[in-house]
Order: C-alpha cells, then structure tokens, then sequence
C-alpha cells in the first residue's frame, strides 16, 4: 500500500480534518508545512508498525491527543494549525465546568474521527490516559467540586475537601441508577465519560463537526447537574429491530421517536453479536440516579446490597420501556392490513446513560422468525404514523393483547406456538365465566360485524372453530400438520388485529377488564355506539 494508502486507511475522516481541502495524493503539491504534518502522521504509524490493531489504536490515539503546552491544545489540533486550518475558539460561557469542558471538547473530538476498532465484541473507545494527562482536565475536576449541584456526585470530597492533586484524582463514587446498572465514577474520568457519551449523542442526531459536539458536550453538563440533585431526565435510546426494512432512507418520524434504516453492522449506535438488524429506533426513557455513595463505602457485600434495595424501581423501568418499544412494533404490525405483516423482532437496545463509559446494551430479544423480512414501502408511512399515534397511547388493560400478538406473529417459529398465543391474546380482551369460549367469539364476532347478521353467523362460527382447534392442543389432543397450523395461527393474527383495530374506537370498551369488556360487546355496546 502506498504512504498516502495508509494514511488515509488508518487515519480515516481524522486525516480531512488535519489536513483541511488538501490531496495528500498530490505530494509534489504540498507546501513546507503540510508535507510537515504528513511526515508527523508516517511517524506516528512508523511507531505502532507490528502491534495488533487495539494496541495500535491505543497508541495513536495516545500520541494525537498528548498535551502541547505551547499551543495550548492537543496535538492533533496542533498539526491541523500547522497545516493551516482554523482551531475552533469556544464562546465565553462564564460557567467554569461548562467553559473547561468546551476546551476539552474541543482538544479530543478529532479523535473521535479515527476509524472504529472492534475488540471484545465492543466499540472501541477513546483511551482515557490522555485525559488524565489534560491539564484542562485538573481544572474541572476542581471546578466540579465548587459546582453546588456536581459536589452532590462525590460525596468523599463533601466531607474532606481535596488539598492536592493527588487527593484530587482520588475522589470516587459509587453509582446505581435506575436502568439497574452499579459503577464507579472517578472525578477524574468525569470528563471522559461526558466526551464519549457527547459524542454518541451527536451520532444519533446525525450531526458530526466540532460546533455540534461542544453543544453536546455542554448540554450533557445541563443534564448531570440534574441527576446530581435527584431528578429525572429524559435519555437517548437505541433499539435495534429486524425482519423488515424500509425501502428509503428517509426516516419516519412521529412525537419524538425516529424509525430509520439502520448503519452498517457494527456501527458506533448498536453493538451487533450476529444479530441482523435493519431498522433503528430511536426514543427516549426516564432515567434517574437512585444511589450516590463515595467508593470508599462500597464493596462487593455493600453492592450487592445496594443492587437489591433498588430492585423493584429498576425492573419497573425496565418493563416500562420495554413496554415503549413494544407499543412501536405493535404500532408496526397494527399498520399492516394483510400478509406479509410489518413483523418487526426486537434486537439489541441501547440506553445512552450520561456518566456510564459505554452505553448500556441490552441482550437481543431475537428468535428466528416466523415470517420472511418485509421490505415496508413509504407509502406506508402515512399508516404506520396514524398507527403509532394511537398505540403510543395503548390502555395498559390491552397490554396482554398486545404481547401475545406480537409473540404470535414475530416470536414463535412453531405456527402451533402462535396460534396459542394469538388466541391468548383474544382471551385477554374478551374472556369471562362461564362459556369463555361463547364469550370470547360472540364478543369478537358482535365487534368486527356489527351490522350485518349474517356475516357476524359466519364470523361466529369461523373464531368458534380456530377457538377449540386451540383448546384441543393446550388438552393434547392430535395437532393440525403444519400447513393447516400456519393457516390457521396467520387467521387467528388477522382476527386478533382487526378487533384491536376496532377496540381503539371505543375508549369506554378498552379500560374496562375483560370480562366486562366482552359482556358489554355481547349485549350491544358496538351497535348503540354506532347509532349514536
């Protein structure tokens, strides 16, 4: 490969910013000062030659970002002004944490433009050594101990006020907050985290250049001071889904949730662990710090026991925003009127916690699915935002319904599995004592063919039959081949989904419980709402 090859292979996006409108591949154009930088670059790789690319990654990310006194800024922005490019200048913030930690922002976003290294499965990220070396770094940590609502992060330091720098960088806390997750939070690497969690904020918005990053940066400042006090605020997530796919790259956007073609495998948003995913979803969820405690207080006993005092609040925000994303897929499904149905499969989910080193990754929630991908045409989307609309809203009594459809038409490769569960879900809508199964499939016949006798017969007899093909498999009785067991699963679905349909008419029927949701259907709620 040639030298200007590997430059631009193990520099990436870094080399266009050091080196601004200038084709290295034109070496005889160079001047003095940019044939200067790019000897500096070959340098940096000379010194990293026969190391494994973690290793490599480290060490040229240690060398652009080491401190240059004279300049006042790392060297990386140093090589950018030599080669004649404009360093950004942060306006006056008259905020010392926001003013130092603008500089820093300023001083480590052009790493960030390095081309991503994988290891362990994860994103590699910036080596926090540099920062601990950043003068500007010693200045904030101060700056964070004389901040009236930052202190409240580092109780060590509340009680014995750090003398020297070495106590300084001594001060740590120990955090649980409410996504279940229970690290530590050294005032020294409180710049890293806000810089790495900065910068993955940018991404999500598709933004990339240094002005969008110090913004970011500064507004994350914004928020921690909010958690340090005991308060909630609202964090990016990330939720990755597959089986379908947009056929634009046009995102579909509805009350401040983004569906959008998903990056290439691998990329800075989702971690991928062999798990196809085609669509990102991004949202928000509440997030708030429930224990603040200084390191010194904890070990492994203490944090075990810390972990199960906040048991209940963090599996609560667990179900709460898995609820979220599950009324997105079934704001999906919903969208679809026939086969093959919009059956988006969860994957994995991130939530992009402000003073965590990575974003929190959940495990995927992938099965092979029961349905082959659909490509979702953007004419769709008007559906899809009328859908969405209303299951965003969905009453908490459907959310049996719900799951059980979803599980019925995305989860379940067994077709006999999804026929139970999208009955399942019609029980849980309009079950009730005595004759469930009368109720059941008068309640949903009455619902989907009010007007006409003779169809709602017809309909009557058809849940009837696919209601005791169900009831004969959950006794042991002989099961339906499986052509039969998929035709008759894909109908249970589409008669599942039609009476949700309808029920999101009526919002007197969908509050109440079951059974008298279905008592009320039976005895002719549908028909005098109707009237009416």
């Amino acid at each position: 490969m040639s030298t200007e090859g590997n430059l631009a292979s193990r520099f990436g996006k870094l080399l266009d910013y050091i080196l601004p409108d200038i084709d290295i591949n034109q070496s005889q154009n160079l001047n003095a000062n940019e044939s200067q930088v790019v000897s500096s670059l070959n340098q940096i790789l000379l010194e990293v030659d026969g190391k494994n690319s973690i290793d490599a990654a480290t060490s040229i990310q240690r060398s652009l970002l080491s401190y240059v006194e004279s300049s006042e800024t790392t060297y990386v922005n140093d090589l950018r002004r030599t080669a004649g490019g404009e360093i950004y200048e942060p306006a006056n913030l008259d905020d010392d944490v926001k003013d130092h930690i603008a500089r820093l922002a300023r001083d480590f976003y052009p790493v960030f433009l390095l081309p991503q290294v994988t290891g362990y499965g994860l994103p590699y990220t910036v080596d926090p050594t540099p920062m601990l070396r950043h003068p500007v770094n010693q200045m904030l940590m101060r700056a964070t101990l004389m901040d009236d609502a930052l202190v409240r992060l580092f109780p060590q330091a509340r009680s014995n006020f750090p003398e020297s720098d070495t106590d300084l960088r001594s001060i740590s806390s120990h955090i649980v907050s409410s996504t279940g997750k229970a690290e530590g939070l050294p005032l020294a690497l409180l710049a890293d985290r806000v810089l790495k969690n900065a910068y993955e904020r940018i991404l999500l918005s598709d933004l990339n250049d240094v002005h969008s990053y110090i913004e970011s940066a500064v507004g994350l400042i914004n928020e921690i001071r909010t958690l340090a006090t005991g308060k909630s605020v609202n964090v990016p997530v990330v939720a990755g889904l597959g089986n379908i796919d947009f056929d634009t790259d046009l995102p579909l956007e509805v009350s401040g949730i983004k569906i959008s073609r998903a990056d290439t495998v691998g990329s800075s948003r989702l971690i991928s662990i062999q798990v196809p995913i085609s669509i990102e979803v991004s949202t928000t969820t509440p997030f708030r710090l429930l224990s603040v405690k200084s390191a010194m207080q904890i070990d492994a006993a203490s944090q075990h026991a810390e972990l199960s005092k906040h048991q209940s609040t963090t599996l609560a925000a667990d179900k709460a925003l898995q609820r979220h994303i599950d009324t997105i897929r079934f704001g999906l499904l919903l969208a679809s009127d026939k086969l093959p149905y919009f059956t988006a499969q969860q994957g994995m989910t991130r939530i992009f916690e402000p003073l965590s080193d990575v974003a929190m990754a959940s495990m995927p929630r992938y099965t092979p699915p029961s349905s082959p991908q659909t490509v979702i045409n953007s004419d769709s989307f008007e559906s899809i935002i009328f859908w969405l609309t209303r299951t965003l809203n969905h009453p908490a009594k459907l959310d049996t319904a719900m799951r059980r459809l979803l599980a019925a038409a995305t989860a379940r490769a067994d077709p006999l599995d999804g026929l139970i569960d999208a009955v399942l879900a019609w029980e849980s809508m309009f079950s009730g004592t005595p004759e469930t199964n009368l109720r059941v499939c008068g309640a949903m016949s009455h619902l989907i063919e009010p007007s006409s006798f003779t169809a709602r017969k017809e309909l009557f007899r058809e849940l009837k039959t696919i209601y005791t093909v169900r009831s004969q498999l959950v006794h042991g009785s002989t099961e339906p081949n499986v052509e039969e067991a998929s035709r008759l699963r894909d109908r249970a679905v589409e008669l599942g989904l039609v009476a949700t349909r309808k029920l999101y008419n009526y919002p007197t029927l969908y509050n109440l419980d079951s059974s008298a949701r279905g008592s009320e259907i039976i005895l002719g709620a549908i028909q005098e709402m109707t009237d009416l």
